[in-house]
């Protein structure tokens, strides 16, 4: 059985011819001039690919439909526009599942990138989901109560839970007005229930968050959001 094996050098690629895989018969090189990092045959249609490198041109794919005689230099590869990245060298190339796709390894490694870029809007829309819940949830509480004071936040070793806490207020509420705050309150855990936030009502507790305001006959609820 006949077998021929592909080397990719800096002086071009190579091919290695061979009936009985003891002696073997040295083609090439093809693609003089160019780095060649890697090359393949297409199984669905034998055509021959191969990654190729040249300071002129950079990095791209070069094509042969007659196993190196003759080569199409592919033209305008490049990284995705959202990586904000530009190809430096083509480094692998491979067949893809449908007919005429191919699947490309660069440098710089753009799926790296765009994960990084991806990771860091996640953050910034978590950040912007949390900020409107906590706004939208003290602003309906504050409703509901005669003053509000915002509380350092509590580590989960500090409060005993395993959520991390997002929002902490000291709520101060008329008696009468209780009722409605906790109906308020247990609205706010079925509104935000599928985002997965939990609402722990303590107190009531002295009203020592607000000692300068001097009312009397108030309960000092404080209700934190984690």
């Amino acid at each position: 059985m006949s077998v021929t094996l592909l080397v990719g050098t800096r002086k071009g690629l190579f091919q290695l011819h061979s009936d009985d895989r003891r002696s073997w018969q040295l083609e090439g090189p093809t693609l003089e001039g160019w780095d060649v990092f890697h090359a393949i045959v297409d199984p669905r249609d034998r055509t021959l690919y191969a990654a190729a490198n040249t300071f002129p041109y950079g990095g791209t794919v070069q094509r042969s439909t007659d196993m190196g005689k003759t080569w199409e230099r592919a033209e305008e590869i490049g990284l995705p526009e959202e990586t904000e990245l530009k190809l430096e060298k083509v480094w692998h190339v491979r067949p893809g599942r449908e007919p005429g796709e191919l699947w490309l390894g660069a440098a710089p490694g753009a799926q790296f990138f765009l994960r990084k870029k991806f990771d860091k809007a996640l953050d910034a829309e978590v950040a912007s989901i949390i900020a409107m819940s906590v706004a939208h949830s003290h602003g309906c509480l504050a409703a509901r109560a005669r003053e509000t004071a915002q509380i350092k936040l509590q580590t989960p070793a500090e409060h005993g839970r395993p959520e991390v806490m997002i929002m902490n207020v000291a709520c101060l509420v008329d008696k009468a007005a209780a009722g409605e705050f906790k109906r308020t309150l247990a609205q706010l855990r079925t509104e935000f229930a599928a985002q997965g936030l939990v609402y722990e009502l303590t107190g009531p507790w002295p009203a020592y968050h607000f000692v300068s305001s001097g009312r009397e006959g108030l309960a000092d609820a404080a209700a934190s959001d984690q």
